[in-house]
């Protein structure tokens, strides 16, 4: 590819003559008519929107700094009240867990109170009828044994 170039460039050849000096005083020409009819014009033009804008960029940004600044609170407010829900949450829970203690205990102390009752009750039970098992016993045996032995017998 660079061999086609070579060639090519060596067919062009550059004739500088009068034709040149005409377009170079007509380039000066027409910038010295053009510059203050629409180049300055439209310099100025292009300065004064930057000016016009530049207020409202600058409105913009401090109106962004603002708004970045309000998230900051936001944010920080957000991070307060997460933290404080926290703490009122882990205090509920350890409240939670004392009071369940206590209930867990109370309920033991009146357990045990009604086994002491109930075994006592039972204790009572099982007196009353060994007193009267023992009560009956020998009237039974006084009976078993008259039933055995002859009534006049005696032993």
């Amino acid at each position: 590819m660079i061999g086609q170039i070579i060639p090519i460039l060596a067919s062009v050849t550059i004739d500088v003559d009068i034709s040149a000096a005409f377009m170079g005083l007509l380039f000066l020409t027409l910038f010295v008519i053009l510059t203050p009819l629409l180049i300055k014009p439209y310099m100025k033009a292009m300065e004064a929107r930057g000016e016009a804008t530049g207020g409202a960029r600058e409105d913009a940004q401090a109106d962004t700094e603002a708004a970045e600044r309000k998230i900051a609170e936001y944010e920080e407010t957000m991070k307060k009240i997460r933290n404080d829900a926290t703490e009122i949450r882990e205090s509920l829970r350890g409240q939670g867990v004392v009071e369940s203690a206590e209930v867990v205990e109370e309920v033991r102390v009146e357990l045990a109170k009604k086994i002491v009752s109930e075994r006592d009750i039972i204790q009572n039970n099982k007196d009353a009828a060994l007193i009267e098992i023992k009560s009956k016993s020998a009237a039974l045996a006084d009976s078993i044994v008259g039933k055995i032995l002859p009534t006049g017998a005696s032993l």
